[in-house]
């Protein structure tokens, strides 16, 4: 597949400052993943506000993306997550990149959100990865969510979408396959109606294939 016929989108948090989303659709993209919430309690303060307005702006919504913290237990962390996500109807990226994250803290809050009926979605980049060594459980985590969403940057490409012979790192559990790609270089791009620069973000198919995975069911992606 060329990169250039992939669903376009940009991961954002109130971080970004007020964003025009009608721009966004308008300079080609087709999709926003939204922070949602951190640890036990944390929310992003805009974050209804920005996902209301990307749709109304006829961007897809696919995922919130949750920050797994350390210490907080993880039910309770599933629970903020959860609850945050039921109130929009979205499914989940676990944003898995902190020092002291495990992959046993990482399949408890996986199982926990598919127990409330939600998909996830694994986010993390190549150097964290590689520092697991929880093999067992990562085997089982990477069966259990519903896709990886990989942090990399070769070569720290700056143009979207990269070459079509650039590729994304994979974690060998995942078995080359990723679901959606932050392939924008570290320190983000310019995206219209954007103030600064944001995150961009492939997702490993058409328009048309981010919308069936959006209202399908658990895709079996790492079995």
């Amino acid at each position: 597949m060329s990169w250039t016929t992939c669903a376009k989108g940009i991961d954002e948090s109130s971080c970004q400052g007020t964003i025009d989303f009608d721009k966004l659709k308008a300079g080609g993209f087709d999709f926003v993943i939204a922070k949602g919430t951190q640890g036990l309690q944390g929310v992003d303060p805009t974050y209804v506000e920005r996902v209301q307005a990307a749709r109304r702006a006829g961007l897809l919504v696919p995922l919130m993306y949750h920050v797994l913290t350390v210490a907080a237990p993880v039910d309770a962390q599933v629970k903020n997550a959860c609850d945050h996500a039921d109130s929009l109807d979205l499914d989940i990226g676990l944003d898995f990149e902190i020092d002291g994250n495990t992959a046993a803290q990482a399949l408890a809050f996986a199982n926990g959100c598919w127990a409330r009926g939600r998909k996830v979605v694994l986010y993390s980049y190549p150097n964290f990865m590689k520092r697991i060594q929880e093999a067992v459980t990562m085997e089982q985590l990477a069966k259990c969510v519903d896709g990886y969403w990989s942090a990399s940057y070769p070569n720290n490409q700056k143009v979207f979408p990269p070459p079509d012979s650039v590729q994304p790192w994979v974690p060998a559990v995942f078995h080359g396959r990723w679901l959606f790609w932050q392939c924008s270089g570290d320190g983000g791009l310019s995206a219209p109606g954007v103030p600064g620069v944001v995150d961009h973000n492939l997702f490993n198919g058409t328009v048309a294939d981010l919308t069936a995975w959006m209202t399908g069911t658990k895709s079996e992606v790492g079995s």
